[in-house]
């Protein structure tokens, strides 16, 4: 049985379903359609997986990179079970093991036709949503009103959401410009895509694209002409922008020059590190913190501080050296087989999203969650040695295996029904949802 097919239709399916703004919303608000969508993506993916697992004769070695994955999701563990809110940090946890098994299937089985059909699909469906976003530009143009995010924004209760989907999808457009007879219709994607991020004030995903930007003119001699164009597309964006607030503003480029609290929710939760904090941590998914006057936040818009605070200091090690191995090989592939697009493509949009993740809660919601251990797993399978841990079992080892996957599968579904059912919107939406929009906890 090829799982990798079912999983690459299901993936896209799921961003069909989540993009784009023509399905109807069957939950409370477009973040809990999503993340409804994830968690039965999550289940079927691992479901799938892991019968492939027990079904597979051969066994294989288990590279380094696995290794640590599974440390850093032990840790997750232990934090859990000494943290106050055992059954949700629990739940937590196990969320993360499913999307590590998500990065693990497509690692599996990905191919070259497969990456480029997952590639191709992703950016027709956000382009779809962008166009959506455009006319949504021209109404507010005929209208002659300054353009406001959260009306071009379609369906996004936060417009950062928006940002941290584009931050994966501008690398994976601009391999498209190499293709002649679609680079004017990515360059005008390109184009609106900028466009729309200064419509938003997306002052992080525009700085993570510059660096982005620099990488490539400082390493990458075989795309530079590439990005110096996706730039040019920058630059017509940016004065598109300044058209429009001249012609139905005050002339000025409005700039947002706040920090929205992160500096100082940074300098809170650091201030409050204990030694069991850099050891153990809080607990997966416990994070909140209040401003005065403000809706509390329920994660710190840093991967860095807030994987140090919940999962602890040995667990953003193992994350962090976990990272560091899937870049090194990535580069250390690349720089023999420096014609291979499709994974330099890859490259830029996974380190897009851990730049991006530094800033904003790229790694928390459900979309750019699920994108960025999706290629994850595609960097993984095309510039690393394919071999995963299988353990072969015997009969009565894979029934004990089996009884413990579907209690946790049980545990899974039964704390995300939970919370789920916990919700009211009559209490209002936390800032910063961490699970649910409503981000109330057992």
């Amino acid at each position: 049985m090829k799982t990798f097919p079912f999983i690459t239709t299901l993936c896209v399916f799921y961003f069909f379903l989540t993009l784009l703004p023509f399905i109807p919303v069957y939950s409370f608000d477009y973040h809990n359609h999503q993340r409804i969508l994830q968690v039965i993506l999550l289940s079927l993916s691992s479901i799938t997986f892991l019968i492939k697992l027990s079904a597979r004769k051969k066994q294989l070695s288990t590279p380094i990179i696995s290794k640590l994955i599974y440390l850093f999701i032990i840790m997750g563990v232990i934090s859990s079970i000494l943290s106050k809110e055992e059954n949700f940090s629990l739940f937590y946890t196990i969320h993360f093991s499913f999307l590590f098994i998500l990065s693990l299937a497509v690692f599996n089985d990905e191919s070259k036709k497969r990456t480029l059909y997952f590639i191709v699909s992703i950016v027709i469906i956000h382009s779809i949503l962008v166009l959506v976003c455009f006319l949504n530009v021209i109404f507010s143009i005929a209208d002659q009103v300054q353009l406001n995010p959260f009306v071009i924004y379609q369906n996004f209760i936060n417009i950062r959401f928006f940002n941290q989907v584009q931050v994966f999808i501008i690398p994976l457009l601009i391999l498209l410009l190499k293709h002649k007879d679609v680079k004017r219709v990515v360059c005008f994607f390109l184009t609106l895509n900028f466009l729309l991020m200064f419509i938003g004030h997306a002052r992080g995903a525009l700085l993570t694209f510059i660096i982005i930007l620099l990488l490539s003119q400082l390493f990458d001699k075989h795309q530079r002409k590439e990005y110096q164009i996706a730039f040019v597309c920058l630059l017509i964006g940016f004065l598109s922008y300044y058209t429009c607030n001249v012609l139905f503003s005050s002339g000025e480029v409005s700039l947002n020059t706040s920090s929205s609290g992160r500096l100082f929710i940074w300098q809170e939760t650091i201030s409050e590190f204990t030694w069991q904090q850099l050891f153990i941590g809080n607990g997966p998914g416990v994070f909140q913190t209040s401003l005065e006057g403000r809706a509390p936040m329920s994660h710190p818009h840093s991967s860095v501080i807030e994987i140090i605070n919940e999962w602890g200091f040995l667990a953003f090690i193992f994350l962090s050296l976990a990272i560091y191995l899937t870049v090194k090989n990535a580069v250390t592939y690349l720089v023999v087989n420096n014609e291979d697009s499709s994974s330099k493509a890859l490259l830029y949009s996974f380190i897009s999203g851990l730049i991006y993740s530094l800033l904003s809660g790229v790694h928390v919601m459900p979309v750019s969650q699920t994108l960025l251990f999706i290629i994850w797993g595609l960097l993984l399978a095309r510039t690393s040695n394919k071999a995963l841990a299988l353990v072969k079992f015997k009969r009565w080892k894979l029934v004990f295996f089996a009884i413990i996957i579907a209690a946790v599968w049980y545990f899974y579904g039964w704390v995300a029904l939970e919370t789920y059912q916990k919700m009211n919107p009559d209490t209002g939406y936390i800032i910063g949802p961490r699970f649910w929009s409503i981000a109330h906890r057992l």
